[in-house]
């Protein structure tokens, strides 16, 4: 019988390069931190399991709607590496970034009283993955 288990973790492969897409404001540098452990990765269930934690990483910076990395066998001018020592892969990264600016707005009023607070979030203003947020209360 045929561990697959153990066939993935002896399966050398090393990360070549790696296309990112949708990332219209996120700058390239900070995905491609997220995915250091990636790039360490020597075998293909380290592979995945770097691929895996990097996506929920991404995901925990709170401006992408969706993140997919896919691994493909890497390519030279459009075709395939005949010869490396182990397999050498390219990652294709898909993100959907989420809107950048989020409002807020709530009051409460009683027979003389009024109360009511304003707030802004911008997410991303710069590509840094970095989060505004302004207020206002009466």
């Amino acid at each position: 019988m045929i561990d697959t288990l153990a066939m993935f973790d002896s399966t050398d492969v090393h990360v070549a390069e790696v296309t990112i897409k949708g990332n219209n404001r996120t700058k390239d540098i900070i995905i491609e931190r997220e995915l250091q452990e990636a790039y360490q990765a020597t075998n293909f269930l380290e592979l995945v399991r770097a691929l895996d934690a990097a996506k929920e990483r991404l995901r925990a910076l709170n401006v992408f709607k969706s993140v997919e990395i896919e691994v493909d066998t890497w390519k030279v001018n459009g075709m395939d590496e005949v010869y490396v020592p182990g397999k050498l892969v390219q990652l294709n990264v898909q993100c959907v970034e989420k809107n950048i600016t989020e409002m807020n707005a709530g009051g409460f009023y009683s027979r003389n009283d009024f109360n009511g607070k304003l707030s802004a979030t911008f997410r991303n203003t710069f590509g840094y993955a970095e989060e505004l947020t302004t207020g206002f209360v009466m």
